[in-house]
C-alpha cells in the first residue's frame, strides 16, 4: 500500500484540505491530478464533475493501486459533504 495513502487513514495524520473554488481553478489550468470522487454509487446521482473516477470510499484502500497507477499524479478526493 502507498504510504501517503495509509496515512489518509491515520487519524491522527491532518489531511490537506482546499475549497471548491481551487479545484475548479486546478481544473481549469488542466494540471496533471487524478480527481477521486469517493460518494456511493446512489450519491453519483446528483451529478459528478467530468473526468473523476468514482471510488466509493469503502472501497478505495482495496481498488487504488489498480485505478491510479502512476504514484506521482497528484490525488483529490471529494465526496458529497466536503467533510
Amino acid at each position: 500500500m502507498w504510504n501517503f495513502l495509509s496515512s489518509l487513514f491515520t487519524p491522527m495524520v491532518p489531511v490537506p484540505q482546499i475549497s471548491a473554488d481551487d479545484l475548479k481553478q486546478i481544473l481549469d489550468l488542466k494540471m496533471l491530478i487524478v480527481l477521486i470522487d469517493v460518494r456511493t454509487c446512489s450519491e453519483l446521482t446528483r451529478g459528478k464533475i467530468p473526468g473523476c473516477i468514482n471510488i466509493p470510499l469503502d472501497e478505495l484502500e482495496e481498488v487504488i493501486e489498480q485505478k491510479v497507477p502512476e504514484k506521482d499524479t497528484p490525488l483529490y478526493l471529494y465526496c458529497l459533504s466536503g467533510t
